[in-house]
């Protein structure tokens, strides 16, 4: 049987990325494993979502696993895990994909470059880099530039 890694960032639980992988899901007839890392190298909470937490990183777990096992619960005719850690993306990510023996990964990109590139990370760059399966890349720019 298939199965489809769809590693969606924190701040996106409603993005493209899950509607493309769950389209690719049903059209294989495959598992999910629907993945959120914390990333650990930030020290500080996303000001723009306008939460603040008194134990930062385990209430944005907890967030994540509430939203993404909501997510789960309204498409139930697919066979999801809902996976999320604290970690380092890059490095969780490619070591789920060989520990899950996944054959696809989907994940987004926000089309960064430069400096933001550089101090925001290339998540998505690092896994096509590195992946020893297929990878699914979807722009979360829906504009053309």
């Amino acid at each position: 049987m298939e199965k489809i890694i769809i590693a969606i960032d924190p701040a996106e639980f409603a993005s493209p990325v899950i509607n493309e992988g769950f389209l690719l899901a049903r059209k294989l007839e495959a598992s999910i494993d629907l993945v959120s890392i914390i990333d650990q190298e930030l020290d500080t909470f996303i000001a723009s979502t306008g939460l603040m937490y008194d134990n930062q990183w385990e209430e944005r777990l907890a967030s994540a696993t509430q939203e993404l096992t909501k997510i789960k619960n309204e498409n139930s005719d697919l066979k999801i895990e809902v996976i999320t850690s604290i970690a380092y993306p890059k490095e969780f990510l490619l070591n789920h994909i060989f520990e899950s023996k996944a054959t696809y990964i989907i994940i987004g990109t926000h089309g960064r470059s430069g400096l933001a590139q550089l101090f925001i990370g290339g998540t998505a760059e690092h896994i096509v880099r590195h992946s020893t399966i297929p990878v699914v890349v979807v722009p979360f720019k829906t504009s053309e530039h």
